[in-house]
């Protein structure tokens, strides 16, 4: 067709064209590994290599309440409380979305757990031993309360704790490692929070709490050395050796976890989660 042709056919009328963005690769893999079911053991997580490396933490406190007060406003409390899960646990995705009600909460007696006490898919290590124990913090009790508030305390001990709205191809209702990371990155996207997130960002984000508030806070010895100073003086090789010597460990572990969710909760001083280092490893 000639261009005076076209130009006649259009007749002056106005189109308007949207250019779609293009769809990123680890999601364009997940969508067909989920309908060819070539990769069953997959499950969508992201994998090394494939732009983890580049997955960020969030950076201040004012981050994380924005996105917090966001699911908030839109009464997704389900999502609410898998974020400052993770936030107040470190655990990996795998992990969060593995858990079952039973693991917070104690149906026969009606009171949340003290402890969360698993063992870790990638590891096989349990979250409770002599060295730490995954205590389950004030930050988790307040949100998982708001959570079961919202589907009115219909909770089982054996019901997925954050449960899909479908069920899944094995007949559950377990979200997906898949479902879980893609939460967080919309979540992080649809407030606004200019970072790339991902699969790791809540448990970088725990560790950087943890190392945020320990500085702070001058978690050490009592007098206010830190631990690292202790190490030098005691000549050991590692960290973990000072702690197990001075007996330290569990007691200064617990206290980190609380400060988390101090932090969480807008008890600490502590605003910016800036790191002047970058990641490595995805562990």
């Amino acid at each position: 067709m000639s261009e005076a042709a076209v130009q006649e056919q259009l007749n002056g009328q106005t189109f308007l064209f949207r250019v779609l963005p293009p769809v990123e690769t680890e999601q364009v893999t997940e969508q067909a590994n989920e309908q060819d079911g070539t990769n069953p053991s997959y499950q969508g997580r992201q994998k090394k290599g494939v732009g983890t490396r580049t997955v960020q933490p969030y950076e201040s406190f004012s981050q994380i309440m924005k996105i917090l007060d966001y699911l908030e406003y839109w009464d997704r409390y389900r999502d609410y409380a898998l974020f400052m899960t993770g936030l107040s646990t470190g655990l990996r995705i795998s992990d969060l979305v593995s858990l079952d009600v039973k693991h917070v909460y104690d149906t026969n007696i009606g009171q949340f757990r003290k402890v969360i006490d698993i063992n870790e898919k990638k590891t096989g290590k349990s979250t409770v031993s002599n060295l730490d124990e995954m205590v389950i913090t004030e930050s988790m009790i307040m949100a998982l309360t708001k959570y079961f508030d919202h589907i009115k305390w219909d909770i089982h001990p054996d019901d997925p704790l954050f449960k899909s709205d479908r069920m899944s191809k094995d007949g559950t209702f377990y979200l997906s490692e898949c479902q879980g990371w893609r939460i967080v990155r919309q979540a992080t996207e649809d407030a606004k929070v200019n970072i790339k997130a991902g699969s790791h960002t809540l448990r970088k984000t725990f560790l950087n709490i943890a190392n945020a508030v320990g500085t702070t806070s001058r978690l050490g010895n009592g007098n206010g050395m830190v631990l690292s100073d202790v190490m030098v003086l005691a000549r050991h090789s590692k960290i973990t050796t000072t702690l197990r010597y001075t007996s330290l460990m569990k007691s200064r572990l617990i206290s980190l976890r609380k400060g988390v969710s101090a932090f969480l909760l807008g008890k600490t001083q502590v605003k910016s989660l800036k790191m002047e280092y970058s990641w490595d490893g995805e562990d």
